[in-house]
C-alpha cells in the first residue's frame, strides 16, 4: 500500500479528475439495471465544472488524493445551511449540513484507505463550518459504496423511491 497524501484540488488538476469522474460513471452505468445511466463520449468536463460551481456557491471544498504523485482520489462537499422558513417549522432545531456530492477513488487503488481518508478531510471541513451532520446520496445498486459508508458511520435517513413512467 502506497502512503497517500490528501491537499486541496488545483485547477491544474482538472483533466485527471474528469478521468475518475468518468471511471465512476461507467461504473454506475454498468449497475444500472433499468439502463437509465449513461456515459456519452464527452461525459466528464461540464459535470466537474457543475460540482466546481456547487463549491464556490455553497462554502464548499474539494481534496485530492495523491499516490506516489499520482491523483488517484478527489472528493467534493458543500455547505447546506437550512434557512428557509419552511424546514425551519418542520424541524427541532436549526442545522447545517455538509453534503458530499462525489467521492471517487481509482478502481486501481480501492479498499487501500484513500476513500476514508478523503471522507475524513471533508468532514473535518464540514466540522469547521459548523456542520451538525454530513450526508450523501448514494446509487441504491452502489452496494460497495453503501458498505464504505455504512462502515465510516453513516446511516440511511431520507430514502428516495423512484418508478419509471
Amino acid at each position: 500500500m502506497t502512503e497517500s497524501v490528501i491537499r486541496e484540488y488545483e485547477e491544474k488538476d482538472f483533466d485527471r479528475v474528469v478521468q475518475l469522474l468518468r471511471q465512476l460513471q461507467e461504473y454506475i452505468a454498468a449497475l444500472d439495471t433499468e439502463n437509465l445511466t449513461g456515459c456519452t463520449p464527452d461525459y466528464g468536463p461540464e459535470e466537474l465544472r457543475g460540482y466546481l460551481k456547487d463549491v464556490t456557491d455553497n462554502e464548499g471544498a474539494c481534496f485530492i488524493g495523491e499516490q506516489a504523485g499520482t491523483i488517484v482520489g478527489f472528493v467534493q462537499g458543500i455547505v447546506w445551511r437550512h434557512d428557509d422558513a419552511a424546514y425551519l417549522r418542520s424541524h427541532t432545531k436549526s442545522a447545517y449540513d455538509g453534503w458530499v456530492g462525489l467521492l471517487v477513488v481509482d478502481h486501481q487503488v480501492q479498499r487501500e484507505g484513500l476513500g476514508a481518508k478523503l471522507l475524513k478531510r471533508m468532514e473535518e471541513y464540514f466540522k469547521n463550518k459548523g456542520c451538525t451532520s454530513s450526508r450523501i446520496k448514494v446509487f441504491a445498486g452502489n452496494q460497495n459504496a453503501q458498505a464504505f459508508y455504512r462502515h465510516a458511520g453513516y446511516a440511511e435517513r431520507d430514502i428516495e423511491l423512484h418508478k419509471n413512467l
